[in-house]
C-alpha cells in the first residue's frame, strides 16, 4: 500500500517541534513564519541556503533544518531494495520522485535496467541551475556499456513545478534515442519530475510513439509493458 503524502500543515508542525524541543525557549512558530514570508510552501525551509537560515536560527540548527531534504531522500531510497523490479511508468514514477525530494536544482538521473525492469543502478548523471540542465549523451552511453544495461530511463526534475518539457528536453532525448541504437539498449522513457507531478514524455506523446518502439531492443516486454499502469500525479 502506498504510503500518505505528508501535508504542508504536517511537515510545518513537524519542523516546528523539532526546533521547539532544540530550543524551548524560542517563538519557534513565528520564527517559521517569518523565513516563509513571500513562499507557497513550507517545504521551501529547508532548500533555503545555510545563510539564510542562520538570520533568524542559531547556525548549528540552521545546518540541521538545511540537511532535512537529504535525511529525506536517503529515507525514501531505503523504502525500496537495492534492486527494486520497475518494470512500468508508475513503479519508476514513484521511485524517481523520492530522488529528488528538496532538491533546488536541475539534476539528471538514470535508471540502468535488465530486460525485466530490474533495477541495476541508479545514477546521477549531472546538475544543472535552478532552470537549466545540459547533460552528455556520452556519459549515459558509457553508463550503459560500463554497467551492460539493456535499457535506460531518463528523468530529470523542474523546481519551477513546470510539467512542460523545453525544446532542449525534446531534442536531447531524440538524440539520446540515437545514440543508443546502436547498442540496441532502448530509452524506454524521459520522465520529468515537477513537483508531486511524474511527466512521461512517452506517455504524454511529446515525441512520436512509434519512435519509442522503432528502437532496435532486446527487450520488447519491457518496451511493451512501461504504459499498462497509469502515473501516479
Amino acid at each position: 500500500m502506498a504510503k500518505k503524502p505528508v501535508t504542508s500543515k504536517e511537515f510545518t508542525d513537524a519542523v516546528c517541534a523539532m526546533l521547539k524541543r532544540l530550543h524551548p525557549a524560542m517563538d519557534v512558530e513565528a520564527v517559521v513564519e517569518e523565513l516563509l514570508r513571500g513562499h507557497t510552501s513550507p517545504r521551501a525551509l529547508p532548500e533555503m541556503p545555510v545563510s539564510q537560515l542562520a538570520h533568524l536560527l542559531p547556525e548549528r540548527t540552521a545546518e540541521l533544518v538545511h540537511l532535512i531534504p537529504g535525511i529525506t531522500r536517503s529515507m525514501s531510497r531505503n523504502d525500496y531494495p537495492l534492486h527494486p523490479v520497475l518494470s512500468t511508468l508508475s513503479e519508476a514514477s514513484r521511485f524517481l520522485q523520492g530522488l529528488y525530494l528538496g532538491l533546488g536544482y536541475e539534476h539528471c538521473y538514470l535508471l540502468l535496467l535488465r530486460k525485466s525492469g530490474w533495477l541495476i543502478q541508479e545514477l546521477m548523471i549531472q546538475s544543472g541551475t535552478v532552470d537549466s540542465l545540459p547533460f552528455y549523451t556520452r556519459n549515459i552511453v558509457e553508463a550503459v556499456l560500463a554497467h551492460e544495461a539493456d535499457a535506460v530511463v531518463l528523468s530529470h526534475n523542474h523546481p519551477s513545478g513546470t510539467v512542460t518539457p523545453s525544446d532542449a528536453d525534446l531534442s536531447s532525448t531524440l538524440a539520446l534515442i540515437d545514440a543508443l541504437a546502436p547498442l540496441e539498449v532502448p530509452l524506454v522513457d524521459h520522465l520529468i519530475i515537477a513537483g508531486k507531478c511524474a511527466v512521461s514524455m512517452r506517455a504524454d506523446e511529446w515525441i512520436e510513439p512509434a519512435l519509442w518502439l522503432a528502437q532496435p531492443n532486446h527487450c520488447p516486454t519491457l518496451m511493451k509493458k512501461w504504459l499498462n499502469a497509469p502515473a501516479r500525479r
